[in-house]
């Protein structure tokens, strides 16, 4: 799963971000945390580690092309969720569960098994859900019984509340924080990177969640690339524990200021030479 070093420094990160600390006892802290060769490693591992041939997995749209090719290397039925300017749409999806078995286009599919999203930043949509976005589709996910693949490597970078302390600065709540709010868990697998805010030539990212599918994918990494380079899990380790959390928290700011940059001046271009653009209400969806 990763050097010991490494993965207790960013448990440290978890519990202070999300309020969840690894193996305290609490119901809360029920889960297990895995080093990667960044966080598409540890995705295209675990879908295998859930899914059967045939399986249903549901996905916004549009969708993130680079895990479409694991998908449908393991025979997945992918069957889309409309989406609208905070993302994945709790009403399209609450119609497309609710009318699973009615509905001609997903009738003779099995009911799905996992949905997959990227609530901050979304690639390629942009869309960030909100709190209670959030709130909405993890009750659905907790009702229809379905696993939440909360792929979301861009978390750190988003652009609201910059300006205050590093450390507290308001950040929209993760699904697998929201888990804390009803005391139900085990629905949700979060993924994290570090390539966009460290260096993306380290490959390292992390997926923490119910433990016993996380040790299984860490099964798979033994038997693979046998574990992610040691170098550079030793490089981040100590840099972890040189910053800090304070540390931490200032750098990633700072990264986020530098995207930011980058996205008002990339918005001044779209509005000088496209004429500005329209909000999207419904992105569509697929079956």
């Amino acid at each position: 799963p990763g050097l010991d070093s490494l993965l207790s420094a960013y448990a440290r990160t978890i519990t202070h971000v999300h309020g969840r600390a690894i193996d305290d006892g609490s119901p809360a802290g029920d889960f297990a945390l895995s080093c990667g060769n960044g966080s598409q490693d540890l995705l295209t591992k675990s879908f295998p580690v859930v899914l059967d041939p045939g399986d249903t997995v549901l996905t916004e749209v549009p969708l993130y092309t680079g895990v479409l090719p694991s998908l449908l290397a393991h025979k997945a039925n992918l069957v889309g969720v409309g989406m609208d300017e905070q993302g994945l749409s709790a009403e399209a999806l609450e119609k497309k569960l609710t009318k699973w078995h009615s509905d001609p286009s997903t009738a003779h599919l099995p009911f799905p098994k996992i949905l997959y999203t990227v609530p901050s930043g979304s690639n390629p949509s942009g869309t960030t859900a909100s709190a209670e976005r959030k709130r909405a589709v993890l009750a659905l996910v907790r009702r229809f019984g379905i696993l939440l693949f909360e792929d979301d490597p861009y978390y750190y970078i988003t652009f609201d509340g910059l300006g205050g302390d590093p450390t507290t600065r308001p950040r929209v709540p993760s699904y697998f924080a929201l888990e804390r709010e009803s005391g139900e868990y085990g629905y949700v697998l979060r993924f994290e990177s570090l390539s966009k805010i460290i260096s993306s030539g380290l490959r390292l990212g992390f997926m923490y969640g119910p433990r016993a599918i996380v040790q299984a994918a860490t099964i798979v990494t033994s038997t693979t690339n046998l574990h992610p380079s040691g170098v550079a899990q030793a490089l981040t380790a100590t840099l972890l524990e040189h910053w800090g959390l304070d540390g931490f928290f200032q750098h990633v700011d700072r990264v986020a200021y530098m995207y930011k940059e980058r996205s008002e001046m990339f918005g001044s271009f779209v509005e000088k030479h496209l004429g500005g653009a329209q909000p999207v209400a419904q992105l569509g969806e697929y079956a």
